[in-house]
């Protein structure tokens, strides 16, 4: 029986609580969520996770902040769709790039079908695209599997980061292979750290948090995607987590000052009772209510109520003039700091564009498009490009694409250049004009002015060249189109200056050396003047 204990005690971990979370998970008056922490990163965010994305997911349900930051995000960094445009090597022959355009074809076909790249049927690839960027707002990272059928094709299946299997803190279990540990949801190499395979709850299953069995899926089939923010990192947190505590308090202030104008407003008058002897039988009155615990009577007028006290009874109101000042500045702090843990300009959160002129309004755009970039950068390589190159792949090995020498060099076929969506202009002339000048001078291209624009500049050329066609055919012409009329500063067009028109010089004329001009007639020169 010794024996046993001592080997209990051996085998039995030691726990240590060091209480270290994100503050957003942290147990408060009004947020009691018990739970323990450790020290390490990717047990801080564990320890954190759960907590900190129910907290998420309930103000982005019910603040009009969060809610909104998450659907600005989506449209400014994702917007209509991330667009693929497949350049081909420089040398390129006519056949060559006419295979690049049926590759780019092809791809943008499967991408507009929700049938054919979603496997629930429900979304095409640019509204996965939206729900990617949704997930990284709520949840702090994204989750897509890839399924492969020979009849159907490559389609993804996008999860909730909550559908990632926790089975336990470290644990070491049947589903885990060769010695890897699986720590919430993810197994990898206790060696080097890398990640092998995800476990999920079945996707089929309605009942979450009640099955303890596992779906193991290869690392090679998802994609998750975070921003790393700590090395080592496995999991990523919501961007919100400096914010919520802050987002909790300040909805509560609402609540607050809403409440205040309730009690404010919803008394209308007081009636004291007559004197004792002298009782007034209210109860045949209409919309009236009798207390028996207080023996009051109140009477209900639509949105007011007047209230009958008892003799002697009185009731003083707080006449303090509340500060409307207060609750706009706090407002104002707390909307600012939610908007820079999200990196985004408050202007955006707070639909306030008050006291923004052209200079300001650009700079601030300015700033939020440095902030995208990096954003862009990762949702292409974390998604969009893994995800074409797995369809490509497919598509190549199924036969339904011939693609000479994919094998042995397949980067030559997956050089793609995504498209990203743009803001609209502040003041279309002006940057129009900033655009055209730097054309002239040389130091940016027209294609890179459709690319900033939005646009693709082989469709624009196309969609140009369609056009040139329809006006030929309907005998159409516009010379300011087909001149290229020049433009100036102010926007109007210049007619072309008519070239000056010589007159040819009469060979009966002849100036001497002081000036006099003569004139050759039958009987010799004479002078004009």
């Amino acid at each position: 029986m010794k024996i046993l204990q001592s080997l209990k005690k051996f085998f039995t971990p030691k726990t240590v609580n060091i209480v270290r979370k994100y503050a957003a998970a942290k147990n408060s008056p009004t947020m009691n969520i018990p739970s323990q922490g450790s020290g390490t990163v990717n047990d801080e965010i564990g320890d954190s996770w759960q907590e900190v994305s129910e907290r998420t997911l309930g103000l982005v349900r019910d603040f009009p902040l969060f809610a909104g930051a998450v659907a600005n995000s989506e449209a400014f960094v994702v917007g209509e769709g991330i667009k693929p445009q497949l350049i081909p090597p420089p040398n390129a022959s006519d056949i060559e790039k006419a295979r690049f355009d049926d590759i780019e074809s092809r791809f943008m076909s499967w991408a507009n079908n929700k049938n054919k790249c979603d496997f629930e049927g429900r979304m095409n690839f640019f509204e996965m695209q939206a729900l990617t960027e949704r997930m990284e707002g709520e949840f702090g990272e994204f989750l897509a599997i890839d399924q492969f059928d020979r009849k159907e094709g490559y389609r993804l299946q996008m999860i909730e980061p909550l559908r990632l299997q926790d089975l336990g803190f470290h644990t070491r279990d049947t589903g885990a292979r060769g010695g890897n540990t699986i720590w919430r949801g993810i197994e990898y190499k206790n060696s080097n750290r890398k990640i092998v395979a995800y476990h999920f709850t079945d996707p089929n299953d309605a009942h979450l948090f009640t099955r303890v069995e596992s779906v193991r899926i290869p690392a090679e089939r998802v994609h998750h995607g975070f921003k790393m923010q700590r090395a080592g990192q496995m999991r990523g947190i919501t961007p919100f987590t400096s914010s919520i505590l802050l987002a909790y308090q300040l909805r509560d202030y609402l609540g607050s000052e809403v409440t205040a104008q309730n009690l404010s407003s919803r008394w209308m008058a007081f009636v004291t009772a007559p004197s004792s002897g002298f009782h007034t039988d209210w109860s045949n009155e209409d919309n009236i209510d009798y207390d028996s615990t207080y023996e009051k009577y109140t009477k209900s007028l639509d949105y007011a109520t007047i209230e009958y006290l008892k003799n002697g009874e009185q009731v003083v109101m707080n006449t303090q003039t509340r500060n409307a000042n207060g609750f706009k500045n706090f407002n104002e702090i707390i909307t600012r700091m939610i908007a820079s843990s999200y990196q985004m300009p408050y202007e955006l959160i707070s639909q306030d564009y008050s006291g923004l002129n052209y200079t300001t309004l650009r700079a601030v755009r300015n700033d939020y498009t440095k902030q995208l970039k990096p954003k862009w950068q990762r949702k292409v390589s974390q998604f969009c490009q893994p995800v074409f190159e797995k369809w490509l792949r497919f598509e190549v090995l199924n036969g339904r694409l011939n693609l000479p020498g994919y094998f042995a060099n397949p980067t030559k076929y997956t050089n793609v250049k995504w498209i990203t969506p743009t803001m609209e202009q502040i003041d279309p002339l002006k940057e129009f004009q900033a655009d055209l000048l730097k054309m002239r001078s040389g130091v940016k291209s027209p294609q890179e002015v459709i690319k900033t624009s939005g646009g693709d500049p082989q469709k624009v050329l196309m969609e140009y060249e369609q056009w040139q066609e329809q006006c030929e055919q309907k005998e159409l012409s516009f010379p300011e189109l087909a001149n290229q009329t020049p433009i100036i500063n102010n926007f109007e067009y210049i007619e072309p200056e008519e070239p000056e028109v010589k007159e040819e010089e009469d060979p009966q004329l002849g100036v001497s050396d002081d000036g006099r001009v003569f004139k050759k007639g039958p009987d010799g020169w004479e002078s004009l003047r």
